[in-house]
């Protein structure tokens, strides 16, 4: 269980294993009755014999409920009564309106976050991160304190990579348009919220986007980097790399993230004491000079002060 409350263990040796096809395909079974509430991860080593030392980390994230579990055919973790999309490459970016896109050939389903908040889209924010459990750092990890997200954040997994490790593209509209001065965090269950990490596996796109329509992943179109006003993001993440949040190479990328702003830092002025500037006094027709900033009339004051100080001395002088 992602909650960390849970404990429930298969091996292949278990009757609730069933083969369906002696080379691909394993179906899993149980019972969900004597199951306390909540978000189970199912583990499994897969391991190719065409693939020298090929075992690779493969899981599934299961919501067990109290009321019994709607219908949801594509597996995306929205049920069929809410779901707009029927391409398992597209998904809801909040309550079925805004369609986000990944590759031809691959699937997009509900993050964590977003499969625990019961939301029909992948939009969450930063609180749903911070319940959802799915970090295994410090609670503060689900906070980023030190930056605005003014479109919220998105919570999604891609799954059904041909080969471990390779790179995906990811779709998202945006409302509102990206702002000036932007950049894309990333949540990670290692790490926390961190910058996004930019290479020749991973990149951070936009578009202009037209009448709320997006170019297609992978288009041409995408300029990098965040552009002012453009409102179609295209992320490109690598399976098991810096900006996949699971942090292996397993066929499924996981992402929480969202396009952020920096907070202004506001600097609070020094309150400690200083000595009163020194001054030089003469009898009569003398003058002061502080020691502290330069003032832009200081060289006129000298001035005057040598006129009043020579006045000074003829008059000394005639009195003798």
């Amino acid at each position: 269980d992602v909650n960390g409350t849970h404990t429930v263990d298969w091996t292949s040796s278990d009757n609730n294993i069933v083969a369906l096809d002696s080379l691909t395909t394993l179906q899993l079974e149980f019972d969900p009755v004597s199951m306390a509430a909540g978000l189970y991860e199912v583990l499994a080593q897969v391991t190719d014999s065409e693939i020298a030392d090929g075992t690779f980390p493969a899981s599934i994230v299961v919501k067990v409920s109290a009321t019994s579990a709607p219908l949801d055919t594509d597996g995306d973790g929205i049920p069929d009564e809410q779901d707009t999309f029927e391409a398992s490459n597209a998904i809801a970016l909040e309550n079925g309106t805004g369609a986000v896109y990944t590759d031809s050939g691959l699937t997009l389903v509900l993050g964590d976050s977003a499969l625990n908040k019961g939301n029909a889209g992948i939009a969450v924010t930063e609180a749903d991160v911070a319940s959802s459990g799915e970090g295994t750092g410090p609670s503060s990890f689900g906070s980023d304190s030190s930056y605005n997200y003014p479109g919220g954040l998105y919570d999604f997994k891609v799954t059904g990579l041909p080969v471990a490790g390779g790179s995906v593209n990811v779709v998202i509209p945006l409302s509102p348009a990206a702002p000036a001065n932007a950049q894309y965090r990333k949540y990670t269950d290692l790490f926390g919220w961190t910058s996004f990490v930019r290479d020749s596996s991973n990149a951070v796109k936009t578009a202009a986007g037209a009448s709320g329509a997006c170019p297609q992943a992978g288009s041409a179109s995408y300029q990098s980097g965040l552009t002012q006003g453009h409102t179609c993001l295209q992320l490109t993440i690598e399976d098991g790399g810096p900006n996949d949040s699971d942090g292996s190479a397993n066929g499924v990328v996981d992402d929480p993230g969202g396009i952020a702003t920096a907070i202004p830092q506001t600097t609070t002025p020094s309150t400690g004491g200083s000595a009163a500037p020194a001054q030089s006094s003469g009898g009569g027709g003398g003058c002061s000079v502080g020691t502290g900033t330069r003032d832009p009339m200081l060289p006129l004051i000298v001035l005057l002060c040598l006129v009043g100080l020579t006045r000074h001395k003829w008059r000394v002088l005639l009195r003798k």
